[in-house]
């Protein structure tokens, strides 16, 4: 089992406070949200700004404000069994569409792997998108995701909706909707009161609202109409499926526990309540991708991070650092200051990430409601890092790096 990892506290919340005091003054990023926790409780939550940003009468955001294997699965999912592999276009434009060789596999949705690609993503099937559809695949029936593929099934790495499939996956195999799943197995145990993907009038009275800037990088920040963004539904009765990959609202108070329920999980803890079993924990800080020099596939993620995570140093985000587990991306290496290796992240389009490092016994979430079109630098990004590294810099003993 090896020794327990550390359960670190704060030596002090002052530089924390100072980061957030000196970042919301500076006025050039919306509303933010910062947390971190230990594996037995919160170390540090605070949030600052304008709940619906340049209408102050609306009030300021709180700790309770909303944020946006292998076996073959055509039992299930049997729409997956018909879509076409995209192989280029004809004269006329239209997309040259054949059947794929390989089966798409539970592994490959949840590694990104199944050769699905996301529709506002620059990739081969851009043209193809544009001209057939979906407006939008964040609120979209199960028809809006049935989609070409980009690639044969396993054979590259592509960031995609695929983790909606998985949903549905769920829906069916448990005869229950995604919705009431989580919350007998996450939600209700962990006390995650505030997290649901209904746009309820309480999402409405407490959501921070989303918001842009224009130009990207330098510009003034507004409020996107409509208030969601990414033609997301905006009444329950207009959901048209529950999307596993970024369907749900809630506040960063009960993110929080979700992560602290996961570091709480690991086999060395001996956590006679853990919410994973040994299997599922070993499952997410285990690389699901082939080593580099079996295929394209690390180098492909290594690629897509960077362009948008450009100020992350370019060695954590090489293809020999960086992988994917069957839940998260893995860093393979300490991040200075920050991170150490074996620890897993992820983050969202609306500038929201988490990370979860077990040796150090530390997990975060930090994140706003911010849509910025194309991948440009961004104030957001040296503040994210500037978090994680006030948060190990502030604990009573700092992790020391791996030598």
């Amino acid at each position: 089992m090896g020794d327990a990892p550390p359960t670190p506290r704060l030596a002090t919340r002052q530089k924390l406070d100072d980061l957030l005091s000196a970042q919301t003054a500076k006025g050039n990023l919306p509303a933010i949200f910062f947390a971190a926790t230990n594996a037995e409780e919160t170390l540090y939550l605070n949030q600052a700004g304008q709940r619906v940003h340049g209408e102050p009468d609306k009030g300021t955001v709180t700790e309770d404000t909303h944020q946006d294997p292998d076996e073959r699965i055509e039992k299930w999912l049997p729409e997956l069994g018909t879509v076409k592999l995209l192989t280029g276009y004809d004269d006329a434009g239209n997309g040259i569409l054949v059947n794929p060789t390989t089966k798409i596999t539970l592994r490959m949705l949840l590694t990104h792997t199944s050769g699905l690609v996301y529709a506002f993503l620059e990739s081969p099937a851009t043209k193809y998108f544009a001209a057939n559809g979906p407006a939008s695949q964040f609120n979209c029936g199960v028809e809006g995701i049935t989609t070409p593929l980009v690639f044969e099934p396993g054979a590259a790495f592509a960031y995609s909706h695929a983790t909606d499939w998985v949903g549905i996956l769920i829906e069916r195999v448990s005869g229950t909707s995604l919705e009431e799943y989580f919350k007998k197995a996450f939600f209700e145990p962990l006390g995650m009161t505030t997290v649901t993907f209904y746009p309820t009038e309480k999402i409405h009275e407490t959501k921070m609202s989303v918001c842009t800037r224009v130009p990207p990088s330098t510009g003034s920040i507004y409020k996107i109409p409509g208030d969601f963004g990414m033609g997301r539904a905006t009444k329950p009765e207009d959901l048209k499926i529950m999307h596993g990959g970024a369907g749900l609202y809630g506040s960063q108070k009960d993110y929080l526990k979700f992560l602290r329920a996961v570091l709480a999980s690991d086999p060395r803890r001996a956590n006679p309540k853990a919410l994973l079993s040994p299997f599922v924990y070993k499952s997410l800080f285990t690389s699901a991708l082939p080593e580099p020099t079996a295929g394209p596939h690390r180098q492909l993620m290594s690629e897509f991070i960077t362009a948008w995570m450009p100020d992350e140093p370019p060695y954590v985000l090489n293809a020999g650092n960086l992988t994917h587990s069957l839940g998260c991306g893995l860093n393979l290496t300490d991040a200075p200051g920050r991170r150490k290796a074996g620890s897993v992240f992820w983050g969202g389009v609306a500038k929201t990430a988490y990370w979860i490092d077990p040796e150090s016994g530390i997990a975060g979430v930090v994140g706003t409601n911010m849509l910025v079109a194309g991948r440009d630098p961004d104030p957001w990004q040296p503040f994210l890092y500037a978090f994680e590294r006030t948060v190990y810099a502030s604990l009573a003993q700092p992790p020391k790096a791996n030598l």
